[in-house]
């Protein structure tokens, strides 16, 4: 219904300003308002900044071989310990079970040998308990056998263990024959196919993650102290979408560029929704600690489209859109720069959704409009 109306609209634009003309008699929209207003608070210094992922890796393989299987495309999201490519492992297979087979022969060797331990012991005590009737050459050879075969236990005993070491070198190099996410994210590029030969150390695909990003500054000298206090966030503002977002400053690099006398300060952004995505445009902005009058508006108020962020207000009893330019965050309020706007023009902060110029308003609550002080 309310699309039939918008479509029945003329819509006339004054600078930033749009007011639609109703045609028919759309139903008032329940609404609740909150004034702009003028707060005295910190103003921001814009400064220039990039998006990194925390983690970036390019995965390359540990075994030369046949790729026979890529399971993975440029975009995908993979996650931690994922196959993401398979290598011929027939040679591997086969050398993992002449491994396991060489240790079935010497445990057997080790069982002889033990076998034979336990027959020289047999014999030496044997003589020994004939006493003087044993000859001493009969005794001492006796005691060179049970030497000997000790000698050979434990020779076979190492030959196991080499054996067994080498079943798990084999075991390992069958498990490298499939290459696996190191950690969940998404794959950037794509480096090879099914059917081409890779070598050790080549290079396959590179994964990202970007469920964290860090936002890296270069923030003027002056500027640091501030960002250097307990309690006093930096924040980030998308230039496509103008969205701002708030974060303690994780670290400050205490190396600045020696022209520019910038320092880098890293801020760290949970991206849970994966909104943020290395190589935005972005803007930092740094508080300056001056403080002045700026136009502020609820956070509520916000809308976005595809030319950017808008608000509504009342145009004397129905809905006016105006076109807003996000400076920073200030608490819950958003300071913000229009030409259609000023202090007490009462903003749509609930039920602004499925409003449209020139529907009548029927304002139900307001939050107030007393002026504030707010930090930055």
């Amino acid at each position: 219904m309310h699309r039939l109306l918008a479509v029945c609209l003329f819509v006339s634009v004054l600078g930033d300003v749009a007011v639609a003309q109703p045609s028919g008699g759309p139903p008032p929209a329940n609404v609740v308002v909150d004034a702009a207003r003028l707060d005295v608070i910190e103003p921001r210094r814009e400064v220039t900044g990039e998006l990194r992922a925390l983690r970036r890796a390019t995965l390359a393989t540990q075994q030369p071989g046949l790729v026979m299987a890529v399971e993975f495309e440029e975009g995908d999201r993979v996650e931690h310990g994922a196959p993401l490519l398979r290598l011929d492992d027939t040679y591997a297979k086969i050398e993992l079970e002449q491994a396991k087979s060489r240790v079935d022969s010497t445990k057997a060797v080790v069982a002889a040998r033990e076998a034979q331990v336990v027959r020289a012991n047999r014999d030496l005590a044997s003589l020994r308990s004939l006493g003087d009737s044993a000859t001493e050459k009969e005794t001492l050879d006796a005691r060179s056998d049970v030497i000997v075969a000790e000698a050979q236990l434990g020779q076979a005993k190492s030959d196991l263990l080499a054996a067994e070491a080498a079943v798990q070198l084999a075991e390992q190099r069958l498990g490298d024959m499939t290459l696996r996410a190191p950690f969940t994210g998404s794959v950037t590029h794509k480096m090879t196919e099914v059917g081409q030969w890779v070598g050790i150390g080549d290079d396959v695909l590179e994964i990202v993650d970007i469920s964290v990003v860090d936002a890296w500054l270069d923030v003027p000298e002056a500027f640091l102290s501030r960002l250097e206090l307990d309690g006093v966030d930096a924040q980030i503002r998308l230039r496509a979408t103008g969205e701002v977002f708030s974060a303690p400053v994780s670290a400050i690099v205490p190396d600045a560029d020696r022209l520019s006398r910038l320092f880098p300060v890293r801020v760290r952004l949970d991206n849970a929704e994966g909104r943020l995505r290395p190589g935005m445009s972005i803007v930092g902005l740094a508080p300056t600690g001056a403080r002045k009058e700026m136009l502020t508006i609820h956070k509520d108020a916000l809308l976005r489209d595809d030319a950017g962020a808008f608000v509504y207000f009342d145009a004397g009893g129905a809905a006016g859109a105006a076109r807003v330019r996000v400076l920073f965050a200030a608490g819950d309020r958003l300071v913000v720069e229009s030409p259609a706007l000023q202090a007490g023009t009462n903003l749509v902060i609930e039920g602004n959704e499925r409003l449209f110029p020139g529907q009548p308003l029927s304002i139900v609550g307001s939050s107030g409009n007393s002026t504030a002080s707010l930090g930055g």
